[in-house]
């Protein structure tokens, strides 16, 4: 059985080695919107999927995006 992060950091859930749904199409969706409101219940995965997004416009696609879905087009 795969192990599950407990984790808000994407830094540390990828170096973990742990089970990550690919949202990149998503998130690559979301960037090229204007405005976005993001409303889910608590423990919905907002911290995570906010900190994904972060680590992209820091670190840009390697290492963590690399093979990804739309890494072309983050790039």
């Amino acid at each position: 059985m795969e192990k599950i992060a407990l984790t808000q950091s994407f830094k540390k859930l990828r170096d973990s080695g742990c089970v990550y749904v690919d949202k990149t199409e998503q998130i690559f969706r979301l960037l090229m919107t204007r405005r976005t409101f993001i409303s889910r219940p608590h423990w919905f995965g907002k911290s995570l999927l906010l900190d994904t997004i972060a680590t992209l416009l820091e670190s840009g696609v390697d290492p963590y995006f690399r093979g990804y879905m739309d890494s072309r087009s983050l790039d």
